[in-house]
C-alpha cells in the first residue's frame, strides 16, 4: 500500500523531477506507518492514489506535507497525509529541511 519515497532530484516512474530543482539528499525512512484504508471507499472498493510532497527536518520528523495530484480527489488525501505524517527518517546534522515525494497507493486486496 505504501510506495518508495522519491529524491526530488531522482526520475520518476510518473513524472520527471523539474531540472532546475536542488538535488535532494538521502531520505532513508526508519519508520513507514501504512495509511488506513477510508471505510467509504473500501466498502465500495475503491481504489487510488496520493502523489505528496513533503520535508523532513534534521530530526528526521516530517514537516510541510503538500498534496500534489490525488486520484479520486477528496477520497484518500487525510489518510495518505496522517499517516505520513508519523514516518521517521534518519536524521541528518548537516542540512535544516530536505525534500521528498512520495506516492501512497490504496488496492483493496481480494
Amino acid at each position: 500500500m505504501v510506495g518508495n519515497v522519491e529524491q526530488e532530484n531522482a526520475i520518476s516512474t510518473h513524472a520527471p523531477a523539474a531540472p532546475s530543482r536542488p538535488a535532494a539528499e538521502h531520505l532513508v525512512p526508519l519508520i513507514k506507518v501504512d495509511p488506513t484504508y477510508p471505510p467509504q471507499a473500501l466498502l465500495r472498493r475503491i481504489e487510488g492514489a496520493v502523489t505528496l510532497e513533503f520535508g523532513v527536518t534534521a530530526a528526521g520528523t516530517v514537516a510541510d506535507i503538500q498534496i500534489v495530484q490525488a486520484q479520486p480527489s477528496r477520497l484518500f488525501e487525510e489518510a495518505a497525509k496522517t499517516a505520513l505524517a508519523r514516518w521517521q527518517f534518519i536524521p541528518d546534522t548537516g542540512q535544516s529541511v530536505r525534500r521528498g515525494r512520495i506516492i501512497m497507493e490504496f488496492r483493496v486486496r481480494s
